[in-house]
């Protein structure tokens, strides 16, 4: 009988304890869920957004579920802090050479 009344005790502590085990996972995921990623831009988050990654944005895109209306909100959240935007990255290349300056041929 002592025995019995212990394996019953052991069975409801590692019951417990698995329980306690998926609440605080449940816990952690759903915290990784509603906050913002640290080292994000807007390029970044519209990559996020073609892969459907809304929920992982941030809870100004928690609502969102298609990929077209998460990059209009990329722009709007992310738009003072992009790294880079086309005309940045763009070369600057004058119309025409100055006056006594030879055109440079394009290297292929």
């Amino acid at each position: 009988k002592k025995l019995a009344a212990r394996n019953e005790v052991v069975t409801r502590t590692m019951a417990l304890s698995r329980a306690v085990l998926v609440a605080l996972l449940c816990t952690l995921s759903a915290d990784a869920i509603r906050t913002k990623p640290k080292q994000m831009d807007a390029h970044k988050c519209k990559i996020m957004c073609q892969r459907f990654g809304m929920k992982a944005l941030g809870e100004e895109f928690k609502d969102i579920k298609d990929p077209t209306t998460c990059v209009a909100q990329c722009d709007k959240v992310y738009s003072s802090t992009s790294v880079s935007t086309d005309s940045q990255m763009a070369p600057s290349f004058s119309e025409k050479p100055s006056a006594g300056e030879k055109p440079q041929p394009s290297k292929r």
